[in-house]
């Protein structure tokens, strides 16, 4: 076995290690392109490293503001999760995933076309006082909005269970 690696740069300037880049308005392929056909299950088609205090793994831009398309497209069709993110450092209070938006979309979207559920959200920690879900509106519109569409959906739109010793719903007003 070789575990060499194929090509290697070490650049000590100023300037990025490797460029890439196509200019045919007609190309439909990527400038770099990272492929395994076998492997073992830590095998990546790329990587991105950072060792520095600063700077990211990863940064994916579109500076043309007439582009449409994802920065960031990815999709499986295989049995694992599509994107997996984890923070392993205790010592951080920042989010796994941060997202924020400046247009008049949602920031985040979440559709199922199976028989699962949108959204899953968890606390495992037996010992943790957090909330699973925290949702503040500095604005004027409401905090949360729920609508069930389906006319022939006979079900509750809110379902409420508690098996501690807390109240099942529990609301505070102030103002007027």
């Amino acid at each position: 076995n070789n575990y060499s690696n194929g090509v290697q740069v070490v650049h000590s300037g100023q300037g990025s290690g490797g460029y890439f880049e196509i200019n045919n308005n007609s190309s439909f392929a990527a400038a770099v392109e990272g492929r395994i056909t076998s492997g073992t299950p830590s095998s990546t088609g790329i990587k991105g490293i950072n060792t520095s205090s600063s700077g990211n793994a990863g940064n994916f831009q579109i500076f043309n503001s007439s582009n449409s398309q994802s920065a960031l497209a990815v999709t499986t069709n295989g049995l694992g999760q599509v994107g997996y993110f984890e923070n392993t450092n205790s010592s951080n209070f920042s989010s796994a995933v941060y997202a924020q938006s400046n247009g008049g979309g949602a920031t985040i979207s979440g559709y199922n076309s199976g028989n699962g559920v949108v959204a899953d959200l968890a606390v495992t920690n037996a010992t943790s006082t957090a909330n699973t879900m925290h949702v503040a509106n500095h604005g004027m519109g409401r905090a949360a909005f729920l609508e069930n569409s389906n006319s022939s959906n006979g079900t509750n739109v809110l379902y409420v269970k508690n098996v501690g010793t807390g109240d099942g719903i529990y609301g505070e007003a102030f103002g007027s």
